[in-house]
Order: C-alpha cells, then sequence, then structure tokens
C-alpha cells in the first residue's frame, strides 16, 4: 500500500479524476469509440446501462492506479513518492473523456499489463519463469477476443520478459499457450465458434479523434521519449535490481507507444496503458534530487491535460 504521507495526494487526485469523468458524463458529448472486436463484443458494446458503465470504468481506473502504487513500493520502482505514477494516471486518464463516458477496453488493457508486470517483477531472477508467464499470457489471451489491440502489449509482455532474462524455451512456450488458453476454452464451451471471428480493417474507421485527444496522447508520448532519453544519457543511482525492473517497464513503454502510432485510429484504446507506464517514468524523475525541476514539469502536465479537457467537452 502506499506510505501515510503517499495517501492525501493520492486522494486528491482520485477525487481530481472524479470530478473530471463526472463533468465528461454530465456535459460532454459522447464520441463513437472503435469496435475491434475479434469474437466478443468489445467492452463499449457491454448491454450495459450508461450510468452503471461509467461507475465500473471509474472503479477499474481507481483499482489500477492503486494496483500502480502497491507495485511501485513492493518493488521499490522508484524513489520517493509511491503514489506519484498513479495520481499521474488518475488525472491524466480522466482528462479525456472519450476514456471516461463509458467502459473502455483500454482500461481493461491497462489492468491485464500491470498485472502481468506484477508477475514477472515478483518472478525476476528465479530460475523458474514458466508458471508467472502463462499467467501473464493468459491476462493478454483474455483481452483478444474482445479487443485485437491486446496483440501489441502481448508482445510488449514478451519483450519486457526477455530484458528481464525471464524468457527462454520453456517460458516461452508456457506464455504462446497461455495466450491461447481462453481462445481453446471458449471454443470448447461453444461461447464462440471459428464462424464468429472477424478482422476488421483498423484504418477503417478513419482517423476522427478530436484534436484535445491527440493532444493529450502527444503530451504523454513527448514527455516520456523525452524522460527516456535523458535515462539513457544521465546515470541514474538506482540499485541493480530497479534498474533492471525499470527497463522492463521502459521497453513495454516504447512497445506501447509504437502501437499506438502504428494503429493511429483507435489511439484511445492504448493511452490508459501509456498513461499508467509514462507514470512510472514521471515518479522515477520526480524521486531523483538531480532533476530539479521535476516539480514544475508535473505542474504543467496536470495544467495542460486539465485545459485540453476543458477544449474537449
Amino acid at each position: 500500500m502506499a506510505r501515510v504521507d503517499d495517501l492525501p495526494g493520492f486522494i486528491l487526485a482520485a477525487a481530481g479524476a472524479a470530478v473530471l469523468a463526472g463533468v465528461a458524463y454530465l456535459f460532454g458529448s459522447a464520441t463513437p469509440l472503435p469496435d475491434p472486436a475479434v469474437c466478443l463484443p468489445a467492452p463499449h458494446a457491454w448491454p450495459l446501462y450508461p450510468p452503471v458503465a461509467c461507475i465500473i470504468n471509474f472503479a477499474l481506473l481507481l483499482v489500477i492506479g492503486s494496483a500502480m502504487t502497491i507495485v511501485n513500493r513492493q518493488f521499490n520502482l522508484e524513489q520517493g513518492t509511491s503514489a506519484l505514477g498513479a495520481s499521474f494516471f488518475l488525472v491524466a486518464t480522466a482528462a479525456i473523456p472519450s476514456l471516461t463516458q463509458g467502459l473502455s477496453g483500454g482500461m481493461f488493457m491497462a489492468l491485464a499489463i500491470i498485472l502481468g508486470l506484477f508477475y514477472l517483477f515478483r518472478n525476476y531472477e528465479r530460475t523458474d519463469t514458466a508458471r508467472p508467464l502463462f499467467i501473464t499470457g493468459t491476462l493478454m489471451g483474455w483481452g483478444f477476443p474482445f479487443d485485437y489491440a491486446f496483440i501489441f502489449p502481448a508482445v510488449g509482455m514478451a519483450l519486457a520478459a526477455a530484458t528481464l532474462r525471464e524468457l527462454n524455451v520453456k517460458s516461452a512456450c508456457a506464455y504462446i499457450f497461455g495466450l491461447l488458453t481462453p481462445l481453446v476454452i471458449l471454443l470448447g464451451l461453444g461461447a464462440v465458434s471459428f464462424s464468429d471471428f472477424t478482422f476488421t480493417n483498423p484504418y477503417a474507421r478513419g482517423f476522427d479523434y478530436p484534436w484535445p485527444t491527440v493532444a493529450c496522447a502527444a503530451v504523454t508520448t513527448l514527455t516520456s521519449l523525452m524522460l527516456l532519453m535523458r535515462q539513457a544519457v544521465v546515470p541514474n543511482n538506482q540499485s541493480s535490481h530497479s534498474a533492471a525492473l525499470n527497463r522492463g517497464v521502459n521497453v513495454l513503454l516504447l512497445v506501447m507507444m509504437a502501437s499506438m502510432a502504428v494503429d493511429c485510429c483507435n489511439i484511445q484504446l492504448y493511452l490508459p496503458a501509456v498513461n499508467m507506464l509514462a507514470g512510472f517514468v514521471i515518479s522515477g524523475i520526480a524521486g531523483d534530487r538531480r532533476f530539479s525541476s521535476s516539480g514544475l514539469l508535473i505542474f504543467v502536465l496536470i495544467t495542460l491535460y486539465i485545459i485540453l479537457f476543458c477544449f474537449a467537452l
């Protein structure tokens, strides 16, 4: 859990995210979400009463933020506050109305990624990594029937495992079996059939996102790239263990940003995951005492997101 001195900031960020989500639901104009379903309806198409869908979606936002704090605290990813990354994630994601006005597949993707990272980090430097990679693969595999976009974090998670030296022949096979297990279960139970599989052209809907959403994605991406380049140039004072775990996060972040660029017509599917992973990078910079402008950077980012939120309504 977060330290006591982290809780006020986290609670304030959660309250701010709740206000942004509430304002978006009450006064915002709903933006149509993409429908990249493979063989089951995408989350935004589930038959839920709109207020219930929004509440569930916001609950997922809070669960992901809490999980970030637990992962950061338990594995000592970043110096300083352990809840700053989660606070950034809450505000940056809630500032995009299309992500909070209904149930978003991107939230499930971010949840699967943070749970997958937990299993990878918990088994770092252990000899037998087949079981955690099977579980991680299963988490990604359950998302694929609902959103084809889960194939990108599945690749990213494998690369992160390789960075952590957890990927070998046995664990790679376990990971692939994990990816396929949900589809096998669904086919075996008769919940889906091969005739249900559809593959939509990801560029068919065109790029019709409002400019504030694109601007939010651009701000997060450019900030992340600049901070990652700084990490590569300026030696950090982390332990070798923490540095290794952060390399896994950085690899996954780069994959998700590249996925958002390639699948540019469905960028909001990747935004929650990108915001979440960027939060770890930003919290690491804030914990580095040699980066004296960290407070100003975070203030500017939050201000920008709130301004863009106002334009997006």
